[in-house]
Parts: C-alpha cells; structure tokens; sequence
C-alpha cells in the first residue's frame, strides 16, 4: 500500500499547463499581482503565469501542479472578501471546499472613456471529473453572478458573468 501511495503523490507533483480565459470588450490590460499566488503544499510551480491576448480574450497560462487543499480554498476566500464574492464555474456550491491554486490580477477596463481597475482572483477547483475555475475579489457578486466595477460615485458597469465552455472561461458581458 505503501507503494501505491508513493506512486499516487509523484503522480501529482509534476506541472501541468493551466488555462483560464477571460473575455470582456472593455478590459484593457490584465497583470499578475506578485505574490498573490498560492498552492497546495508541496506542489511544483512556475514564478509567474502567462499572460496573452487576442481581441477581447485574455488567456492565462501558469504551469503548475494540481492538489485540492482546503487551506488553498481558505485563503483564497479570504483574499476575495469572504461571501459573496466568489463566482464558480460549474460549481453548485457558494464557495471552494478545495482549491489547486489561486492568484490575483489587476484587470484595467475603460468604460463609457473612463479608467478603473479592479483586483480579481482566479483559482482552480475541480468538479466531476474535470478541473473548474473561480473568479472572486470585492467587485464580484457570486449569488447573482455578476461583477461590478464602479468608482463608487454611480459611474461604471455590471457585467453578467458566463462561459462558453462551463469550467475554464469566463465571459463578461
């Protein structure tokens, strides 16, 4: 049994090419947060993800490996502010039991000719037999599913939040 299980945890310790999406007409530039990336344990890792875009989709690429930790999952909730403001694709719950990882970025938008910026949190769960993806940070509604960015005084947008493929891309619109 010993075996097993030391052939099971190598299994998932080597890195995996993590892909998340997110698509909006007026998102203007996405950046990593340094230091917002957290992982399960002993899990190997890239320093810092990918970040490409074409027209309006922005893909995030970070090599890592794949473990569900609880302690991942709290700390990822209390980055995003704790509920509601967690939105999970595919997810039936409020809320991550398990996370692989998770990471900031500072998404820029230009709405109506106006700059505003948001932090937003994506992490990797897994829901029946494939991994899933979370968005969360303050401006997310999670029981309405929709992100708001706003400068507090009226002016800004809310986005409804969905997916093409319902567990690694998100749309807002």
């Amino acid at each position: 049994m010993t075996t097993l299980s030391t052939e099971f945890e190598s299994l998932n310790t080597s890195t995996q090419d993590n892909l998340v999406m997110l698509t909006c007409a007026d998102i203007t530039n996405v950046q990593y947060i340094p230091g917002s990336f957290d992982i399960t344990s002993g899990q190997p890792h890239q320093n810092s993800p990918t970040i490409t875009r074409s027209g309006t989709t922005w893909s995030i690429h970070w090599n890592c490996g794949r473990k569900g930790s609880g302690d991942v999952a709290a700390s990822y909730a209390a980055a995003c502010g704790s509920l509601p403001h967690m939105y999970g694709l595919g997810a039936s719950d409020h809320s991550p039991e398990k996370l692989n990882f998770y990471f900031g970025l500072l998404v820029s938008f230009t709405i109506y000719g106006k700059a505003f910026t948001a932090n937003l949190y994506l992490g990797q769960g897994h829901t029946g037999t494939r991994n899933n993806w979370w968005i969360g940070g303050l401006p997310v509604n999670g029981n309405k599913g929709t992100v708001t960015i706003s400068d507090g005084a009226g002016m800004g947008k809310d986005y409804q939040i969905s997916s093409s493929s319902g567990v690694n891309d998100f749309t807002l619109s």
